[in-house]
């Protein structure tokens, strides 16, 4: 191996390695105390560093990166390394998402009117119709292909779905008797051969749909739907409480490659070179609990809030082991209650 090629071979580790303490940076930042909980010391810090580099290996770095916003921006708990290499295979295999060259020959063969034609994704319909039919149906298929590449990147679709119910507690009835099963209280209610106190049920949709697309100049957007419910029937008043929210999201971003600028530290000029990551989020959230009475038929609001939040970063490899990170939250809200009493008003 010449000295050209060995020096390739140490870059090209060392922007793994740069790219493994980026992500576990950003899961510090994402996850705070479940991160310490796991990796509260260096010992196990440095560990899990060598377990996960090992693991992520056959990712690219592109990959990596793309796997921790994706995961970052959908679970709320620190991911698993399971979870994290499921991310990164579904990258891989494009969600079901055509390779260039299919897409490039189905737009090729596709005919009027395009709307009704039948894509195997709708990527390939909306590439096509940016780059223009007439220019696909006139130029060289060389030239063709190469603005086709240059717009194509990613485009996915995302739905999630999880379910628990769980019984807090629970007692066997005494005056129950196997040989009399329909037997009755004092109230004409049947007697059941167990007791039990309460009942949760909790739905998310997380998310209900996900549109994650990127094109080739680095430009990303997002646009999120998530719905989730949470009830509890407590069976010693019969009162059931139901919460449930909404949340819409839309995402704007975008990566500067290899930004350089010369900075003095120590009286030293240095020039720094990295990734400049930049990201602007805005997000409407809605919450209601009601409490529902079984046994006259009342609903009542009891909580909830409408909830606005913009959140604008940046941020940049400043070194190997060193990220600046410039960050704006600014959240509004407006209670529930207060607004079914104006409505009540008016």
């Amino acid at each position: 191996m010449t000295p050209l090629g060995h020096q390739k071979l140490s870059s090209s580790k060392e922007k793994y390695i740069e790219c493994i303490d980026n992500l576990f940076l950003k899961l510090e930042l994402a996850y705070h105390y479940q991160f310490y909980k796991v990796f509260g010391t260096d010992d196990r810090l440095n560990e899990g560093k060598k377990l996960w580099a090992i693991s992520l290996k056959s990712f690219s770095t592109e990959t990596i990166t793309e796997a921790t916003e994706n995961v970052i921006g959908a679970q709320s708990y620190l991911p698993t390394l399971t979870d994290f290499l499921k991310a990164c295979s579904e990258i891989n295999s494009h969600n079901g998402f055509p390779s260039v060259e299919e897409a490039y020959i189905e737009a090729r063969k596709s005919y009027a009117p395009r709307t009704e034609y039948s894509w195997s994704h709708p990527i390939v319909y909306f590439t096509g119709k940016k780059i223009g039919w007439n220019f696909l149906d006139e130029k060289d298929s060389r030239e063709l292909f190469s603005s086709f590449k240059k717009i194509f990147n990613r485009f996915s679709l995302i739905h999630g779905y999880r379910s628990s119910m769980t019984i807090n507690n629970f007692q066997t009835n005494l005056d129950f008797q196997t040989t009399s099963p329909f037997k009755k209280d004092d109230g004409d209610n049947f007697l059941v051969q167990r007791l039990f106190g309460n009942i949760n049920l909790v739905e998310q949709f997380n998310p209900l749909l996900r549109l994650d697309l990127e094109f080739k100049n680095s430009l990303k957007f997002l646009a999120e739907v998530k719905r989730d419910r949470a009830l509890s029937l407590s069976l010693d008043n019969n009162i059931l409480t139901e919460s449930f929210g909404d949340e819409f999201i839309l995402g704007l971003g975008y990566r500067i490659k290899d930004l350089q600028f010369r900075s003095r530290v120590a009286g030293r000029q240095r020039t720094l070179k990295g990734d400049l990551n930049m990201k602007a989020d805005i997000s409407y959230r809605n919450n209601i609990t009601v409490l529902r009475n079984i046994e006259i038929d009342n609903n009542q609001v009891t909580a909830g809030q409408t909830l606005w939040s913009i959140k604008i970063s940046a941020d940049y490899n400043l070194s190997q082991n060193l990220t600046a990170l410039f960050f704006y939250d600014h959240n509004f809200s407006k209670f529930a209650i207060e607004l079914l009493v104006l409505s009540n008003k008016n």
